[in-house]
């Protein structure tokens, strides 16, 4: 393995990682009910269920969550 294939190699790794760490942190922010935190982790352009725009995917998101109880999310099985 040349040095370009182990810098590809870690840049992959690290980018799984940054993918399961953004799953945690949604999963943190959701239970918590941390509507910033949970903003941080869209961007202007997401869509979820029709919602446009990271504002309105965590308002979305917060009228869901409304009503719900105690929740407890966990990623387990995650295969990226």
């Amino acid at each position: 393995m040349d040095i370009t294939d182990l810098a590809r190699t870690v840049r992959c790794l690290q980018d799984r990682q940054e993918l399961r760490d953004l799953t945690l942190r949604y999963c943190r922010a959701i239970d918590d009910s941390d509507w910033t935190a949970l903003r941080e982790l869209f961007t202007d352009r997401a869509e979820v269920a029709g919602a446009v725009g990271g504002d309105e995917a965590v308002d979305l998101l917060r009228s869901i969550r409304s009503t719900y109880g105690r929740t407890i999310h966990t990623a387990h099985g995650q295969l990226v």
